[in-house]
């Protein structure tokens, strides 16, 4: 299976490339820097250079490619981010590789968002079900993303760690 990885330097990104490689998928990472790959650059020979938040900067990017694990975004809780900030990275960027990805005819899109956006529930065990109770800009923000992801079309899976 050919995989397009974006977050892929991060936590959650790092162990997922690591996995897909372990199990024989081909892996092309989106990093923005040539220096951000760390422990990966040994693993990973597939680097597409890029942003998010830049459309015409990925496009290429997705050529060839069948599953698309979105894992990039502006983390939570991080002192002096805005609303405008967690907007333009997590909302608009997840756009544009939607966007693209019903272009060029993904197969599937599996979104990395955030448990958060549903709030806290106390002592009750959540379900797929539970509505949308966000309590700042990055939940907030995670929720707009879901949103865009639920209403493309695409065949997708949300994933809620």
């Amino acid at each position: 299976m050919n995989c397009f990885l974006t977050g892929g330097t991060g936590f959650i990104g790092r162990h997922l490339a690591r996995e897909l490689l372990k199990r024989g998928h081909n892996v092309r990472i989106l990093a923005r820097r040539k220096n951000a790959l760390g422990k990966l650059a040994d693993l990973i020979t597939d680097v597409h250079y890029g942003d998010i938040t830049d459309k015409a900067s990925i496009r290429n990017a997705l050529n060839a490619i069948e599953v698309i694990f979105h894992c990039a975004g502006l983390l939570g809780h991080q002192f002096g981010i805005s609303k405008s900030q967690y907007y333009n990275i997590n909302v608009l960027g997840t756009k544009n590789l939607v966007e693209l990805s019903c272009q060029e005819n993904i197969k599937k899109f599996i979104f990395c968002s955030s448990a958060g956006v549903i709030g806290p529930t106390g002592s009750l065990m959540a379900n797929e079900r539970w509505p949308y109770n966000p309590t700042n800009a990055y939940e907030w923000s995670k929720m707009k993303a879901e949103k865009i992801v639920q209403k493309s079309g695409l065949n997708y899976v949300i994933l809620r760690p």
